[in-house]
């Protein structure tokens, strides 16, 4: 598997979690306006999971394509990616 197509698959997956839940979003607006007011609130829980469906699945083809592919490191720190740990799994060398 080459490098662009590596990344191109971890870019669409989280874009596609993420048109999900902007669907959704939009979806339940409209629902709103055309049919019961309270349309929104389940689009809002549907599109927050979704969102945090998509951070996580993110985060973990980070780590997949880390583990199979060490020299992509280089490339997600030039294409910005922020690595966030909770401080007590931080190891000190």
């Amino acid at each position: 598997m080459g490098e662009e197509e590596v990344f191109t698959r971890y870019f669409v997956g989280n874009a596609t979690w993420s048109l999900v839940a902007l669907a959704v979003l939009v979806a339940g607006v409209a629902g709103s306006i055309l049919w019961q007011w309270w349309a929104f609130i389940p689009a809002l829980v549907v599109a927050g999971w979704a969102g945090f469906r998509g951070k996580n699945s993110g985060g973990d083809a980070a780590l997949r394509i880390l583990a199979d592919h060490p020299w992509a490191l280089e490339r997600f720190l030039r294409d910005g990616l922020v690595w966030e740990a909770p401080a007590n799994a931080v190891i000190s060398a």
